[in-house]
């Protein structure tokens, strides 16, 4: 898989109501990759954003941009959202926080998160070309 951190997955975060998030969340899958995190970018473009479990706390130490955070439940319920986080800031996401969402700072919408939303991961289609649409006359 190309991806931007190497020890990740790709999927898309959705709300209750199936609209999109974070379009193409990667999920840091090891403890490498939640050590990493976003360090060593210089930024996350919009629609993109990191996800790391377990993780109650963060800290941008080291970090060369501002982000927003979306702490969750072990059931992807919100639990905080916190926007703006500069560079060499510690946050703590609260007793409940099972994992955090982090996506570059001014983008996320507020309407669709919020304490007690809950969130949905859903798989992206895998890379290649797109198949013709049904009754389509699509030949070889």
């Amino acid at each position: 898989m190309n991806s931007a951190f190497p020890h990740a997955s790709s999927v898309t975060l959705v709300d209750e109501a199936n609209r999109v998030v974070v379009e193409r969340l990667e999920i840091a899958r090891d403890h490498l990759a939640r050590m990493q995190g976003l360090l060593g970018r210089h930024a996350l473009a919009p629609g993109d954003g990191l996800y790391l479990a377990p993780c109650s706390a963060i800290h941008t130490v080291g970090m060369r941009f501002a982000i927003d955070l979306i702490f969750v439940d072990g059931g992807w319920r919100v639990v905080d959202v916190i926007r703006d986080v500069g560079p060499f800031r510690m946050v703590w996401g609260g007793w409940r926080a099972r994992g955090v969402v982090e996506v570059g700072s001014g983008w996320l919408n507020a309407e669709l998160v919020r304490p007690g939303s809950v969130l949905h991961l859903r798989e992206l289609p895998p890379p290649g070309p797109a198949a013709p649409a049904a009754g389509s006359d699509a030949r070889p």
